[in-house]
This record gives structure tokens, C-alpha cells and sequence, in this order.
């Protein structure tokens, strides 16, 4: 009796374990279904280096007149400096670590990562830094593989940086809310004109032929919460990758922005919010920066890195581009 009953046990845990395996892999296949919207309308692009290791993508831009990406991220657990990528429109890639203005390791968290002239930027938003950083963006071109490069100033800005993008004479930077998680200042918790409140702000900081003047804000954006990164159309659509943790991502498109001015601290004030928003497409989990790449928004993941892979089903290892109608 004793017997069969051990047996009789060892048989259902067998059984459930095959329904949750079966179950994860009709999860893992219906991928495609559940975000049908945006897989039906996107390509991969390059590739996302550095899964092997620690390493945490996060920023992504594309330097046009080098026809190279710049992709930026941190290293889990902080065993390292934390990394940019710079990879070429043949796939072909190579890395170097970031060092502090006095040549020491910066170990913190980098978000977002842009271009201006002849400098890089990135955000840092941990809360011993919260700083825009500008590195020479030759010295990262020309930079060997597995070389470095030394941080050459800091802002400390009207917002906690997490993502930046330039566009034009916008130098765009923008913060992130998640309620409990990532509190911003009650300052930036505005009522939108859909009577929606939004809890985040991004700055349009003055970007010139003398470079970029933080000290001159062209205008603000009031934005959703849980805003991972932006980008900007030439046919003057706003778009954010919103995400958090293992659900679901959006990807949020706005148009006619410019049509509800009002002021904030008196700056020029827009918003995003549903009176502007045109589109929502559904993506899959952890999407970080964005950019615009030849008619697409290409679209960053951090799901296939080592510190989310075990819990996230959809694992992404290219960056995605999504083609605007």
C-alpha cells in the first residue's frame, strides 16, 4: 500500500510538471499571437551584444553621420564599469567600459544614451548621481575593443535623467515614475487636459551648433508613468516604450503634441496623454531606450539579459524595429 502510494505521488508531481512545462511552451509560441500588432509591422535590426555577461541593455541611439549604434547599459551586481556598445550597420561590435571624471570605474547605473556634435551623453539616474554625463564621442568611436573611456563632465538637471534622445535643437531628457518604486517631484504631477495625471516630466534643453546649453529649456513634456524611452518622427510624432518588469510593454505614439500649450514654471508646456495619444501597440516585456532608424522606431530590450532571462518568457535578443504607417 505504502508502495503505491509513493508511486501514486511520484506520478502526479510527474503529470504537473509536464502541464507547466507544456503550459510555458505554448506561452513561449504564442508570442507571436499575443503581440501580433507589433510583429506584423517590425524587423530585426542589429543585434543586442553583452547577454553573456552582467551586462544590462538600456540605452540605444544611432549616430547617422558615423552610420554606427551606440547602446549603453550597466552591469549587474556592479562587478564591472558599466558598458557601451558601439556597433556598425554590418552587426560587427565592440565595447568599452566607462570611467569617472578622475579614471576610476563608474559603477552606477546608466540609462539612456544620445549624440551631439562631437560629444556622447548619458543618463545616470541612481540616487548618488542623477546626472547627465558627456564623454568625447570620437574617443568612443576610435576607442579598441575592451578599451575605455574617461567621463569629461556632469549636469546635475531639473530632472532625474533615465532617458535622453537629441532631435534638431531639442536635447530631450526625461524622467522616470513608477508609483512607491520610482517617486518623482510632486512638482511634476500635473493634470493633463484628458484629466489624466501624469507624474513624470521631460525636458527639451537647447542643443546648437555650440552644442548643448542646459541651462535653456526650449519646452516640457508632461508624460506618462513607467516611460523607459523616446523618440521623435520627422513627421513630428512623440513615441515612448513604456515598461515594467515582466509585463507586458507599450509602445505609445502621439501626434498634434504642440496643440495643447500651457506653462510650467514658465516654460512652454505639452502633453502627452490621451488627448494626443493616436496609437498603443502592444510589445513584448522589458523594452528600454528608443530611436528612429530609417522610417522605424527601433525599439531596445533588457529581457534576455542574465538578470531577468530566468523570469521572463520572451527573451529578446536583437533590437526591434517597429515601421510607422
Amino acid at each position: 500500500m505504502k508502495k503505491k502510494r509513493i508511486i501514486a505521488s511520484v506520478t502526479t508531481i510527474l503529470f504537473n510538471v509536464c502541464v507547466i512545462l507544456v503550459g510555458i511552451l505554448l506561452l513561449v509560441n504564442l508570442e507571436p499571437i499575443i503581440y501580433s500588432d507589433f510583429f506584423s509591422n517590425s524587423e530585426e535590426s542589429i543585434s543586442i551584444y553583452g547577454l553573456e555577461t552582467k551586462y544590462v541593455p538600456q540605452g540605444l541611439t544611432y549616430v547617422e553621420d558615423k552610420n554606427a549604434f551606440l547602446c549603453s547599459g550597466y552591469m549587474n551586481g556592479n562587478v564591472s564599469a558599466s558598458k557601451i556598445y558601439v556597433i556598425n550597420e554590418n552587426d560587427e561590435a565592440k565595447y568599452l567600459e566607462v570611467k569617472n571624471e578622475d579614471g576610476s570605474d563608474f559603477l552606477g547605473h546608466v540609462g539612456g544614451i544620445a549624440t551631439h556634435l562631437n560629444k556622447a551623453y548619458l543618463a545616470c539616474d541612481n540616487d548618488e548621481y542623477n546626472k547627465i554625463f558627456e564623454l568625447d564621442l570620437d574617443e568612443i568611436l576610435n576607442c579598441e575593443d575592451g578599451g575605455s573611456v574617461k567621463v569629461i563632465n556632469s549636469y546635475k538637471l531639473d530632472v532625474n535623467p533615465a532617458f535622453i534622445y537629441v532631435y534638431g535643437d531639442n536635447f530631450f531628457v526625461g524622467e522616470f515614475y513608477k508609483e512607491k518604486s520610482y517617486e518623482t517631484n510632486p512638482n511634476h504631477h500635473l493634470l493633463t487636459p484628458s484629466k489624466e495625471v501624469n507624474h513624470a516630466l521631460c525636458y527639451s534643453y537647447k542643443a546648437s551648433e555650440n552644442g548643448v546649453d542646459f541651462n535653456q529649456v526650449n519646452y516640457v513634456l508632461s508624460i506618462p508613468d513607467i516611460v523607459q524611452g523616446f523618440t521623435l518622427t520627422p513627421n513630428g510624432k512623440f513615441v515612448v516604450s513604456k515598461s515594467w518588469a515582466i509585463a507586458s510593454s507599450t509602445l505609445g505614439i502621439y501626434d498634434k503634441v504642440l496643440n495643447y500649450e500651457s506653462t510650467y514654471e514658465n516654460h512652454k508646456l505639452y502633453y502627452l496623454c490621451a488627448k494626443t495619444l493616436s496609437k498603443e501597440v502592444r510589445m513584448p516585456p522589458m523594452s528600454e531606450e528608443l530611436t528612429y532608424y530609417k522610417g522605424m522606431v527601433l525599439v531596445n530590450f533588457e529581457s534576455a539579459g542574465c538578470k531577468y532571462k530566468k523570469v521572463n518568457l520572451y527573451r529578446q535578443t536583437k533590437i526591434l524595429g517597429y515601421k510607422l504607417a
